[in-house]
């Protein structure tokens, strides 16, 4: 069976008490791993929020073998892969 890079995008603020993505955050991080967990609304080093697209560009070389999770609503969806 081959091994697969995951990494999860998750949006950090929703929810119904807009906390409840946060939570599930670091839940998933104890099983998928601290780098492959991404909250797509987080700060970016270079200024900014991180957003999907510096998210995936940190994962450009995993390889052929990565699989992209996406955690959220239709708007999650769209940005991610707009």
């Amino acid at each position: 069976m081959a091994e697969y890079v995951r990494v999860s995008f998750f949006l950090s603020y929703c929810g119904q008490k807009k906390n409840k993505g946060a939570a599930l955050i670091t839940k998933i991080k104890k099983h998928l791993g601290e780098n492959n967990v991404i909250d797509i609304m987080s700060p970016n080093p270079n200024g900014g929020i991180l957003a999907p697209k510096g998210a995936l560009s940190m994962h450009a070389n995993d390889g052929g073998n990565t699989r992209f999770l996406v955690c959220g609503g239709d708007g999650a969806w769209g940005e991610t892969f707009s």
